[in-house]
């Protein structure tokens, strides 16, 4: 029978493996060997039960429809037929260690310590009820009655049997401290969490109380979406070891309690298991949370929930007997905290060790407390106060608050101890000791600790908390090198200009020469295009202004031109003779792509590598449209091309790959990373593809060529690459202060060791002429009128030919590329390289697959 797998996903702590002994199946143990996190030996699937449970963890064992009926109310909260208390058997007696919350013996008064004598007039000694849970639950609106002794108090108390839901999560806030209380990780936390917090300013909390103790676990899913509230984009949440292979799952995005201000402390104890200790480590990884108690569980495995038949997952399994096995628990991986920790076996050490005294643990004494209505408490005060708590000690009754109000009162608890331990807390890494006052520095003492705790939590590399807290922040920068860079002022806004799908750039590059700032580059279809600017073009003043002489000025000066005064006006020098063009400074689209096609091979140029996914699925309809028009092969050229995204490089190398094929790994912080793999395959895989590049192909476009060599999927052509195979993340505007550093390396690999790649080398060295600056000035005082030679390019090689003879003259023998560049800009770079490439190709027998 084919096996039908509802991924619940669901962690789940010590649980009693049901009595099977009588309807063992065969279908429950293969299921069961299919799945297991580990190989297990061929053909144990014969063995009974008792012998083939050894060769699996605790975690794993067969589910009858009575089980299945059970977890699906508790995935629920939802409890039938009980009264909400959990009992626990100390010195010859039944002792009530835990009240519900909300539940009906909450609203009768029961309190933790309560002893229970006997149930239903039946006496509770140990001969007569070895477990009272059992006798006290029952058919949902029924009666129960208990007796119970409260120190020297002898109460006799009935209670309705009820359906209740166990609330999962509860939010307070005392001061500038929000306290979060987890019973369980369960459907709709995370959406609980943001609902109980949405009219909470995160502005106004400088510290986060998370209490776990006692926290079994729950889903793995609602697990990572609640920690994605707390997390920047990209960081990794969780490692997945399969049996067969490893997924990294990640935050895509920047959670509104994210900021690193903002100090975390979770409290946790030995019970704290599975999805709390997934959320605490994860916590610990990526924003040095602090954890109070002791240490915790150590269950550091998944389990996956799942099905035998398709009948019992479409038509249910109301109608089959509770004794019938129906589906299987089964251990399917372990996990690694913030893609790093490891806690299975050996559990998460906290920062501050603090023995808790469990409820379950509760001696018999005399509870003071009998001259307080609890159950008026409970109804009139549903959560208790500050205010309330003072009242009732100065009346004496001091530490009341777990006893009246159980798990809703914890969390004051947790504040007091929380108060008490402060000095045994870490310094948050920012509290740098640099005297801001007497060290000379360009930063503001606010500017200083943000940036702090980006280079903290954000650099790609660990660094040592000497260095944050030791040294001036230029210092700081200087250790890092070419690692971090500080924009300021407009200089900040032309690099977040760049990476706009829409753009207010004029489209042009540029360069510094000893004779000024000359045009390097034109991109097609940009205001610089359409007005008629070619490469080697001599820019002498913008708007009437004197042209700026570095790069870094003449870049801020032209961003700040167009955004003023939206028109913009160059004078020019082409050649010996002056030149005045008007761009416009409106928005235009940065995600097109230049293309070309030449009869055999199509060409994208890439010099442009993208930021977001509109480029990646612009780059997909130029390949299409080259392969509908005949092309053979496709050419992607990313001479100079440098930034961009990783996950575009990822999208465009999906089309080359087969099924479950490593893209490319990103390695973040000493060991958390990620694996962007493929799940089909690509629609290119047959066809030739090569890649263009020199010294100054770096970053993303970088890690793109060299997949796309060592995956086999094309040939890389040109020079040896820039070497900063490095995801560099803009990652800080404030006050027109911009912070662009390192945060992940790519590797060679599939992340999961330290090698990594430092250049890519090519597989045909070519040596790209690279005119001069002289000789792009010398050209372009040849062009003459550009723009008709534009308004034909479209046109055929013949063609163009004649123009460019034409418009050139003489000089256009010089060298065929370069008037191609001054006369169409990066249009003409795809051209001019066309017959150069196909020359190559040839030598080597013609376009074939790598």
């Amino acid at each position: 029978m084919r096996t039908i797998i509802v991924h619940l996903a669901a962690f789940a702590l010590v649980c009693t493996m049901p009595l099977i002994a009588d309807n063992d199946t065969l279908e429950a143990k293969r299921a069961i060997m299919k799945e297991y996190f580990r190989e297990l030996p061929a053909g144990i699937d014969t063995l009974p039960w008792e012998e083939f449970a050894k060769y699996v963890d605790d975690y794993t064992y067969p589910l009858t429809a009575g089980d299945m009926r059970a977890r699906a109310d508790s995935e629920h909260g939802l409890k039938k037929g009980r009264i909400g208390i959990t009992v626990s058997y100390q010195r010859h007696a039944w002792v009530i260690k835990h009240v519900e919350y909300g539940a009906p013996s909450y609203y009768a008064g029961l309190q933790v310590g309560d002893i229970i004598d006997a149930v239903n007039d039946v006496p509770t000694d140990y001969q007569r009820i070895k477990q009272p849970v059992p006798e006290i639950r029952g058919e949902v609106g029924t009666m129960v009655v208990l007796d119970i002794r409260r120190g020297d108090t002898c109460l006799r108390i009935p209670i309705q049997r009820g359906t209740f839901v166990v609330e999962q999560i509860d939010v307070s806030v005392v001061g500038r401290t929000m306290m979060v209380f987890i019973d369980e990780f369960g459907d709709d936390l995370a959406e609980d969490f943001r609902r109980l917090t949405r009219r909470i300013d995160p502005a106004t909390i400088d510290t986060i109380l998370f209490d776990l103790r006692g926290n079994l676990g729950g889903h793995v899913d609602e697990t990572q979406e609640l920690l994605g509230e707390f997390l920047v984009g990209l960081d990794t949440i969780m490692t997945w070891v399969y049996r067969t292979r490893t997924k990294h799952d990640i935050a895509w995005n920047t959670g509104r309690w994210s900021d690193p201000r903002i100090r975390l402390v979770v409290l946790q104890n030995d019970r704290s298991a599975s999805a709390s200790e997934l959320f605490a480590a994860t916590l610990r990884a990526h924003r040095d949370a602090a954890i109070i108690g002791t240490r915790s569980f150590g269950k550091g495995r998944v389990q996956q929930v799942s099905y035998l038949s398709l009948e019992h997952v479409l038509g249910g399994i109301d109608d089959v007997a509770d004794s019938v096995i129906v589906g299987t628990t089964v251990t399917i991986a372990i996990y690694l905290a913030g893609g790093k920790i490891a806690v299975d076996s050996i559990g998460l050490e906290p920062d501050v060790a603090l023995p808790w005294v469990h409820s379950d643990s509760v001696r018999l004494r005399h509870v003071s407390y009998n001259a307080v209505d609890v159950a008026a408490l409970r109804r009139m005060y549903p959560l208790p106060t500050p205010g309330l708590l003072d009242s009732l000690a100065k009346a004496g009754f001091p530490n009341i608050v777990h006893h009246v109000w159980t798990d809703r009162g914890r969390t004051y608890d947790a504040l007091a101890v929380m108060a008490g331990l402060n000095k045994q807390l870490p310094d948050p890494f920012w509290l740098c000791t640099v005297n801001h006052d007497s060290v000379p520095t360009q930063f503001s003492a606010d500017e200083e600790k943000r940036i702090r705790i980006i280079l903290r939590s954000r650099y790609a590399t660990r660094l040592s908390d000497s260095v944050l807290r030791l040294e001036p922040l230029e210092r700081v920068f200087d250790h890092l090198g070419k690692g971090a860079v500080i924009r300021r002022g407009a200089d900040a806004a032309v690099m977040a200009d760049e990476r706009l799908t829409m753009s207010n750039d004029l489209g042009i590059s540029i360069a510094a020469t000893p004779r000024g700032i000359i045009v390097t580059g034109v991109v097609n279809q940009s205001s610089a295009y359409l007005a008629g600017v070619c490469i080697g073009d001599r820019i002498e003043k913008i708007n009437g202004r004197p042209m700026a002489a570095t790069i870094a000025d003449a870049r801020v000066q032209l961003l700040q031109q167009r955004q003023r005064d939206g028109r913009v006006r160059l004078d020019i020098r082409r050649g010996t003779q002056p030149t005045t063009v008007y761009l416009t400074g409106e928005m235009r689209n940065t995600t097109d792509v230049i293309t070309y096609y030449d009869g055999e091979l199509g060409y994208i140029d890439m010099t442009r590598f993208g930021w977001t996914s509109t480029h990646a699925y612009t780059i997909w309809r130029a390949m299409a449209a080259l392969r509908d028009s005949g092309a053979k092969g496709l050419v992607f050229d990313l001479r100079g091309s440098q930034g961009g995204s990783v996950d575009v490089a990822a999208e465009v190398l999906r089309h080359f790959a087969s099924d479950h094929d490593t893209l490319l790994s990103v390695r973040r912080r000493g060991g958390t990373h990620r694996t962007i793999q493929a799940h089909a395959r690509g629609d290119y895989q047959n066809m030739p593809a090569y890649v263009l590049i020199d010294s100054a192909t770096a970053d993303a476009a970088e890690a793109f060529a060299y997949r796309m060599q060592r995956n086999g999927y094309g040939l890389v052509i040109g020079g040896t690459s820039a070497g900063r195979m490095m995801d560099i993340e803009q990652l800080y505007t404030h006050r027109d202060v911009e912070v662009g550093i390192t945060t992940a390396f790519y590797h060679a690999d599939d992340g999961s060791s330290d090698k990594q790649p430092t250049t890519v080398k090519p597989d045909i060295a070519v040596a790209w002429p690279s005119p001069s600056a002289d000789t792009l000035q010398r050209l372009a005082s040849h062009a003459g009128d550009v723009l008709t030679l534009r308004t034909a390019s479209s046109g055929a090689d013949a063609m163009i030919d004649t123009l460019i003879h034409r418009a050139f003259g003489a000089a256009a023998t010089v060298d065929r590329r370069y008037a191609l560049e001054v006369a169409y800009g990066n249009r003409g770079r795809l051209r001019g390289v066309a017959p150069l490439l196909h020359r190559l190709l040839q030598r080597r027998g013609g376009i074939t697959r790598r």
